[in-house]
């Protein structure tokens, strides 16, 4: 069985749980004698292992453009392109973006004729990314007609406009995989845009698979899709090597994320306060970057408490065994996370997890204590609690641990597998 597999990032370049995702499910598939060519709008490492192959938009050859593709070109004229809306920019790019924005409030014009259309793929999540989109959606579609993948695969709003046009070029099934919706990144403000992309891809997909049963029925409720359509299939995750923890007498509590409102990092700062206020040997690492991070620095500073914070910014994987190994506790505040594998890396290092009930990983971290990320007083008590109480906290990692036997990419591949034959052969 072979599959082209559309997706926008691939470690080592990553923003977020997407590119881990993505090379844990490859590694998943291949395990199950699955060929993989990956299509990306830039690699940054070339590599080729397990019968996975990943490629750069731009080495795809292309001498036509199909009838269709023109159609759709000509319709896209101006994209509108709102502030902080678009999902994944780093801190640097929202606050250009948001600067340019601000100043101009003009709309972003693709200025390139489709003949020549220039194949130069920048690849990431900058202010010009609508337009990446629409170039990587027909150099897809290209390549779909000569093809001999059994299934296409695409990963998130970004590649679902290819994944479609791929679909209509090849007439192989569609399986478009959601990792985050756009009411997951905005809340009820969402990128009108970007909402009919993703609507447009669920509706042609012949099936859709989400990372937890939370996004299964806010996909339900919000885009209309029925339920048998929806196929739920938890992450995996990469244990977290072993470190030497720094010596030390305080009691750390780590979050890890990007500073936007979707992870909720305020509701962090505010735990972190309380739990100050009760005992001063608390210290707290906020690491990760965003929009958010400016603010969440002034806010700290403001309480007079910075002496009680890290902010190391974003972290690689290789610096993450140091991390946690720092960490005795880790807290995941999310206002809305379809999934969280980061949680699931803080309990394969040894670290006990304290999750957001709005957290997709709950469904497999079951034995982790779940709050509303709100409740700032019940949190607080819950972490004072099991800080006093030594045994109950290696009974409650112990727990966790557990559960990890619940999630891996080898299992993620066997359930993707198993729906990739059902859409090939159906009966």
């Amino acid at each position: 069985m072979k599959v082209l597999m559309l997706g926008w990032e691939y470690p080592p370049e990553i923003s977020g749980g997407l590119g881990v995702a993505c090379h844990g499910l490859t590694l998943g598939l291949s395990e199950q004698n699955v060929s993989v060519d990956f299509i990306l709008p830039k690699v940054t490492a070339k590599k080729s292992w397990n019968k996975v192959s990943l490629r750069e938009a731009e080495e795809v050859e292309w001498k036509k453009v199909l009838s269709e593709e023109r159609e759709w070109w000509e319709d896209v004229k101006v994209l509108e392109i709102g502030s902080y809306l678009l999902p994944y920019l780093s801190e640097e790019q929202f606050v250009k973006q948001h600067v340019v924005q601000k100043q101009t409030k003009e709309k972003t014009v693709l200025k390139e004729k489709l003949e020549p259309l220039r194949k130069k793929l920048k690849g990431g999540y900058g202010p010009d990314l609508f337009n990446e989109v629409v170039k990587y959606a027909i150099i897809v579609g290209e390549e779909a007609t000569k093809s001999d993948a059994d299934v296409i695969h695409a990963h998130d709003w970004m590649t679902f406009e290819a994944g479609v046009m791929a679909k209509s070029a090849s007439g192989k099934p569609l399986v478009v995989h959601c990792h985050s919706t756009e009411f997951d990144r905005m809340g009820v403000h969402v990128n009108q845009h970007i909402y009919d992309i993703e609507r447009k891809g669920f509706e042609a997909a012949d099936a859709v698979i989400t990372v937890s049963h939370q996004t299964k029925d806010l996909i339900h409720l919000h885009y209309g899709v029925k339920l048998a359509k929806i196929h739920v299939v938890h992450n995996g995750y990469f244990p977290v090597a072993t470190a030497k923890p720094h010596k030390r007498n305080t009691f750390n509590v780590s979050f890890l994320g990007r500073m936007v409102g979707q992870k909720g990092p305020e509701h962090f700062v505010d735990v972190a306060r309380e739990l100050l206020r009760m005992d001063d040997a608390y210290r707290f690492t906020m690491a990760g970057s965003g929009h958010m991070l400016d603010e969440l620095k002034e806010k700290v500073y403001k309480m007079n408490l910075s002496h009680y914070f890290n902010f190391p910014g974003f972290l690689n994987q290789k610096k993450l065994p140091q991390f946690f190994a720092d960490t005795d506790l880790f807290l995941l505040t999310s206002n809305s996370d379809p999934f969280g594998i980061v949680a699931l890396e803080a309990v394969s290092a040894g670290v006990p997890a304290v999750l957001s009930t709005k957290a997709g990983v709950t469904e497999v971290l079951t034995h982790a204590a779940k709050f509303d990320p709100w409740d700032t007083f019940s949190i607080k008590n819950f972490i004072s609690e099991l800080k006093g109480d030594p045994a109950r906290l290696k009974a409650y990692t112990k727990a966790q641990e557990s559960d990890l036997k619940k999630a891996s990419w080898q299992r993620m591949g066997e359930d993707v597998v198993s729906l990739y034959k059902k859409l090939i052969s159906p009966k």
